[in-house]
């Protein structure tokens, strides 16, 4: 598949996922500024159906404004890292000739569990990798990797991705924290975040992986480095990356920190589906990995989101996904 029909994918999900996050927010924030005796009222007086319009202007300010190299400044600054490591350099400085931009620094974080990060900061890309990232990956399993996320954070379309997805963090949070002053559509959607699969997050990952490929010749390197971290999924929950735990970090890692939960859902007379945080981590890893096998034989990317994404997701709890 070309890189013109990659480039038109990545646009496609990326706007989809920006417009599905303001959508969100915007519920939230007109339930919010609608509640009479709510703490908006000191700052934007309109109530009834005049605070639909308030909240959609505030949503898209929101969404367009967001600053992301502010938010990677102080995840940079706060990140627990360690010194600097000879071989990440080397993978970053070689990237750096095919995507025409040089990292500002790269960091090592001393933890056993593989991971790999890159963030946008004012000062240029930040990459950071874990010590068993190092250890454990072969160089073009790192490079690969690297790849995803320090293209991902040059590419426009990944870009806006994760704006969505860090939008999207942004609503989950205000959903709760408005329950307590909000009417219930607030404790509707609030709800109904944290049952839908994680589509906004799988976007970001797609556009982060179509960067890749268009950024490295070794595409089927991508597909081994993620099988090669799916495995930790099940322990990723405890890996401090930060100090300041509220941080927004995992749009900007390849394996995602969640917390550790489990999550059981029975409709009808299908049977009881239960899985954890880790499976679901571990799918998306799997799912990125076919995909990254598939751009590499130049096949259509599409074939491996959104109805596949569900697809897999549904079969979770319920049996084993089928080997590749």
């Amino acid at each position: 598949m070309g890189h013109l029909d990659l480039a038109r994918t990545a646009k496609t999900h990326a706007t989809r996922s920006v417009a599905l996050s303001w959508a969100a927010l915007t519920a939230v924030l007109a339930s919010i500024f609608a509640f009479p005796y709510g703490w908006s009222g000191w700052f934007i007086p309109v109530d009834g159906l005049a605070a639909i319009p308030v909240a959609m202007a505030v949503a898209v300010v929101i969404v367009t404004l967001l600053p992301l190299e502010r938010v990677g400044d102080t995840i940079v600054v706060d990140l627990l890292a360690g010194s600097t490591n000879g071989r990440l350099r080397n993978v970053a400085d070689g990237l750096a000739i095919a995507i025409g931009e040089s990292p500002d620094r790269v960091v090592i974080h001393d933890s056993a569990i593989p991971n790999v990060g890159a963030f946008p900061t004012s000062e240029g890309v930040v990459v950071m990798a874990t010590a068993g990232a190092i250890e454990q990956l072969q160089r073009n399993e790192l490079e690969a990797l690297v790849a995803a996320q320090f293209a991902g954070m040059r590419d426009p379309w990944c870009r806006l991705a994760t704006r969505a997805e860090l939008t999207w963090a942004l609503t989950k949070a205000l959903s709760v924290v408005s329950i307590i002053v909000a009417p219930p559509i607030a404790l509707f959607v609030a709800v109904g975040m944290s049952l839908l699969p994680r589509s906004v997050e799988a976007t970001r990952d797609l556009c982060a992986d179509v960067a890749a490929v268009s950024a490295t010749r070794h595409p089927a390197a991508l597909a081994n480095g993620l099988r090669h971290l799916a495995p930790a999924a099940a322990v990723g929950n405890q890996q401090r990356l930060v100090k300041n735990w509220y941080l927004p970090i995992n749009p900007f890692l390849v394996m995602p920190k969640r917390l550790k939960s489990t999550t059981t859902v029975s409709v009808g007379n299908r049977p009881e589906r239960t899985w954890t945080d880790a499976d679901e981590v571990g799918s998306e890893l799997h799912l990125r990995a076919d995909r990254a096998e598939a751009l590499a034989s130049g096949a259509d990317p599409r074939r491996f989101t959104g109805r596949e994404y569900r697809r897999r997701w549904s079969q979770l709890g319920v049996s084993p996904l089928p080997p590749k």
